[in-house]
């Protein structure tokens, strides 16, 4: 397969983000016949030049540095991996909010829904799960879904199902990642159904989750610093991007249920938390 040029990737851009010739160069000042040489290849674009048809287009920073190199200029935005020593800082952040929401589960993923980091609660959900699903790197999503992982614990499972399918599917339509969308193409095939509940706008929902009747209260841990939100005392930071998760139940065995946030607080002290994306 022949390797995009810039064109090919401005062009499957614009694409995506169902714009015209015309009415992307409207946005960025500049003549159709000179985006569609660029396109094509006709017309060498500078620097600046596919920096700010980037901009227009809201493409990610990974995938403007992609098509900067295409084009045969030097990346402009850093891709530093968690684990180099420039990162530490938040390496131990994370480790530092994890920690705090114990004894609940939680975890950190990154863009591809690849778990990087967790506390000690997590193990309550990994027993009994297929040992394949936890050998790095650990995706959340099959993990989740899977079949062999904690499907069979999810109390609604077509409802929660829909949820993802459908956050995915936006996460998609904005990064246009060919990886996340093998990776939904793989869930939708496992056993389960599909109940898509709809998002509220702006896309950042909040999904409650509840234990099974029986289950004990649970203590509620102290509230870490910055923009988490554990426990159940309150409704989490505006605009703050999530994740639920829930405590066991009398079984000691995690089980899940998710559903849409209450209108009302919930006061009843049992297992309720969530964990920003990073």
């Amino acid at each position: 397969m022949a390797t995009p040029t810039a064109g090919d990737l401005l062009r499957q851009w614009r694409t995506t983000r169902r714009l015209s010739q015309l009415e992307l160069a409207g946005r960025a000042d500049t003549s159709t016949r000179h985006l569609s040489f660029i396109e094509t290849g006709r017309a060498t674009p500078s620097r600046q030049m596919l920096l700010h048809l980037s901009d227009e287009l809201d493409i990610p920073l990974r995938e403007r540095n992609r098509m900067l190199l295409a084009a045969g200029y030097a990346p402009v935005y850093a891709e530093p991996e968690l684990d180099t020593p420039a990162m530490r800082p938040v390496r131990d952040a994370l480790r530092q909010i994890l920690t705090g929401l114990e004894p609940h589960p939680a975890l950190a993923i990154d863009a591809a829904w690849t778990m990087v980091d967790a506390n000690a609660g997590i193990a309550l959900f990994l027993d009994g799960v297929d040992p394949a699903l936890l050998r790095p790197p650990v995706n959340a999503l099959r993990l989740t879904l899977h079949p062999g992982g904690l499907a069979h614990r999810i109390l609604n499972l077509a409802q929660w199902r829909g949820h993802l399918f459908e956050r995915l599917q936006r996460q998609i339509d904005v990064t246009g990642s060919p990886d996340l969308a093998a990776l939904l193409n793989e869930l939708r095939a496992y056993p389960g159904g599909e109940d898509a509940p709809g998002l509220p706008e702006p896309d950042q929902a909040v999904r409650r989750v509840r234990q099974p009747p029986g289950g004990p209260p649970t203590a509620h841990p102290p509230r870490p610093p910055g923009r988490l939100w554990g426990g159940g005392g309150g409704p989490p930071p505006t605009g703050a991007p999530t994740r639920a998760f829930s405590c066991p139940d009398g079984s000691g065995r995690a089980r899940l249920a998710v559903g849409p946030e209450p209108a009302s607080p919930d006061t009843s002290g049992r297992g309720f938390g969530a964990v920003p994306l990073v």
